[in-house]
């Protein structure tokens, strides 16, 4: 820009292209592309001299931005605008608006942008956007300031569209401190995050008679001075929220999380948490008859999480509210989120976890009519109605369950010391024992054992998937009692009850099967125990990729198998019957040698065998997936040691720690 001019600008020209970042002349590769590294600055600074300011609102008098463009970039149609910083500027001639890009009638898209340290004596420190329909992806806004409204961005008579886009403690003296929408307008907004950000009205947002549109949104720790921290709504706006959360706003007298005043708000699956202010933490209603409707939401932020001062009527169902609300399926019940406070007890920080836990009142207890949209995901961006039925919230439970018999026993009298008072099957406090995750599943859920030792198990006609992992975990007989059998389907299991990647051993039987089950039974290795699997009452299996071995009695009865090794032969397509060659029995390690790479327990390395190589590696049924096998050693990227073509049989089978066959391998006849 031309020195002196405060006019000049860079102009967005119709239907051009504009990208930054990349390395340029001089580097050895000009045209490599990273915005943090070549980072590409649009700067209003003309002078070249601008010092950082104690407060945003110094920006507008600081003597050093005196000489700053009113406006860096402006834009009247289509174009695109990629990979830049824009900076320095100082919108206050007559427009008054839109210091580091000002948007009138254009359609540009604003793309990997940064906009920071701009400001306005008006509205849109940031952006202004004036009967405009910008469309904004992945960019930042922060440090930007409004001395009425909209420190990032204003927006009047549009509708942009913004995507995964962030605010961060922007301010404005009035109202919306990171966005104001006004008089009919229409944002949208997709997976976008708020944080910090302050202003009177509306600590991140105000909106004035207009219809936004958010789903996946956060608001964390803003601010407003009087009314509506995480959003304040008035006259006649009219407002769409769908997966979005509002945790640790402050408000200093109402509505912390949001403060409508005769407007209409639609609410779905949204989590408010932490937040508050003098009257309403999470809502408040005043000087106008609003009409609400919440559902499948969580609102957990004290004994008055709503507060009402006019004739607004709130129509809430299938939601947890703290301290209660009349309305069918509405419970007030600890919603029991991960970690709602994060390791150091500070709400809102970026260790808060509000996704439900296995035992939340809020799983599974939802608007039982929802139907997600094609698409459609959660705040965390996992698919909605995991578990059968919508759960209350922003977060969908995943209905993974997590085992580990290193984990600290359940809470006794014998030794509290070393016990886990927050076991709920999480993976920050997972159960010990594979039977207490499979109590608490419900039909659907997986459950993930981590490598360790276990007892008995019984599926007691759940169709669960339980999976070992991080290892393949062992079942055997406890020093403390009878071998007994190994893993029991007694109540009539269908093919949906799924048992894979577990060594099951020294067991007077591994599997027993009775009341016509069938469950679904891969990569196992059944080796030391009296019997292997045995089938009554008309039991039928899926028993594949599994490994038979040294079992005194026999390996199958009444059952057949397919692709597994089976020490005493049976028929069925795909069976081998030869030494399965693990690499130390004797010592509990049951992966299989391999001339390509096993992997070894004893240093948790990658090692070969100089003569052998198992038959069972890369003879598992051609139609299962790999899951987690490696194609190659990772030292092997090019495969000339091996590559996997097929899961191995055995309980290593689908595991990062599949044994790899050497180059050129066939599978010997069996």
């Amino acid at each position: 820009m031309a020195s002196g001019d405060r006019t000049a600008t860079f102009e967005l020209v119709y239907n051009v292209t504009f990208r930054g970042g990349y390395a340029g002349y001089g580097e050895p590769d000009p045209d490599a592309r990273d915005f943090d590294r070549y980072e590409t600055i649009l700067s209003g600074d003309l002078g070249a001299d601008d010092i950082q300011v104690d407060s945003l609102r110094d920006m507008l008098t600081e003597p050093s931005r005196a000489e700053n463009s009113y406006h860096v970039v402006t834009v009247a149609g289509t174009a695109i605008l990629d990979g830049f910083t824009i900076t320095g500027g100082n919108a206050v001639d007559q427009e008054g608006c839109g210091g580091g890009l000002l948007n009138r009638y254009g359609i540009p898209q604003v793309i990997n942008c940064i906009i920071t340290r701009n400001a306005a004596s008006g509205n849109g420190g940031g952006m202004y956007n004036d009967l405009a329909n910008p469309i904004l992806v992945n960019c930042t806004f922060t440090d930007n300031y409004a001395e009425d409204s909209g420190g990032a961005m204003g927006n009047s008579r549009s509708a942009p569209d913004l995507a995964n886009c962030t605010f961060s403690h922007n301010a404005a003296l009035y109202g919306g401190g990171a966005m104001h929408n006004d008089v009919d307008s229409k944002p949208n907004m997709l997976n976008c995050v708020f944080i910090e950000n302050t202003s009177r009205y509306g600590g991140a947002m105000f909106n004035f008679g207009s219809a936004p549109v958010l789903a996946n949104c956060a608001f964390y720790r803003n601010r407003g001075s009087d009314y509506g921290a995480g959003m304040y709504n008035s006259f006649g706006s009219d407002l769409v929220l769908k997966n979005c959360i509002f945790v640790a706003n402050q408000a200093g007298a109402y509505g912390a999380g949001m403060s409508s005043n005769g407007c209409d708000l639609r609410l779905t699956n949204c989590t408010f948490a932490s937040n508050s202010a003098q009257n309403g933490n999470a809502l408040a209603f005043s000087g106008g008859q609003s009409d609400v409707e919440l559902r499948s939401c969580i609102i957990w932020d004290g004994a008055v999480p709503a507060w009402i001062r006019d004739h607004s009527e709130i129509d809430m169902l299938y939601s947890n509210v703290s301290g209660g609300w009349p309305g069918e399926g509405n419970v007030d019940a600890n919603p029991q989120f991960v970690d709602a406070d994060g390791p150091d007890n500070i709400p809102g920080t970026e260790d808060d976890d509000l996704r439900l836990t296995l035992l939340s009142p809020c799983v599974n207890t939802g608007d039982p009519d929802y139907t997600p949209g094609m698409g459609e995901t959660d705040i965390g961006g996992n698919g909605r109605i995991a578990g059968g039925r919508v759960d209350m919230g922003a977060y969908e439970f995943q209905w993974e369950i997590y085992v580990d018999d290193d984990a600290p026993g359940d809470l006794g009298p014998n030794d509290p010391s070393i016990s886990d008072p927050l076991e709920d099957g999480t993976e920050a406090h997972p159960f010990d024992t594979i039977q207490e995750a499979i109590d608490v599943a419900e039909d659907g859920h997986k459950v993930l054992v981590l490598a360790g030792l276990y007892s008995n198990i019984d599926y007691r006609g759940k169709a669960i998937t339980v999976v070992g992992a991080d290892g393949a975990a062992v079942i055997e007989a406890s020093s403390l009692g009878q071998p007994g059998d190994g893993v029991t389907f007694h109540t009539g299991e269908g093919p949906g009850s799924v048992l894979r990647n577990f060594i099951i051993r020294n067991k007077s039987m591994a599997i027993s099967l009775n009341y016509g089950s069938s469950p679904t039974i891969s990569n196992l290795t059944i080796v030391d125990n009296d019997f292997g699997i045995a089938a009554y009452e008309n039991s039928d299996p899926d028993i594949s990729n599994c490994i038979f071995w040294n079992n005194r009695d026999g390996d199958l009865f009444q059952c057949d198998a397919s692709y597994s090794c089976i020490e005493s032969g049976a028929p069925g397509q795909g069976n081998i019957s030869v030494d399965p060659l693990f690499v130390d029995p004797a010592n509990g390690d049951y992966h299989l040698r391999s001339q390509g790479w096993h992997w070894n327990i004893r240093d948790e390395s990658w090692a070969y065998d100089n003569y052998v190589t198992s038959p069972c590696i890369d003879a598992g049924d051609p139609a299962s997936p790999l899951y987690d096998e490696l194609i190659t050693m990772p030292r092997d990227l090019d495969g000339v040691y091996g590559i996997n073509r097929r899961i191995n049989m055995g309980a290593f089978g689908g595991t990062p720690q599949a044994s790899i066959p050497p180059p050129n391998w066939t599978v010997p006849e069996k």
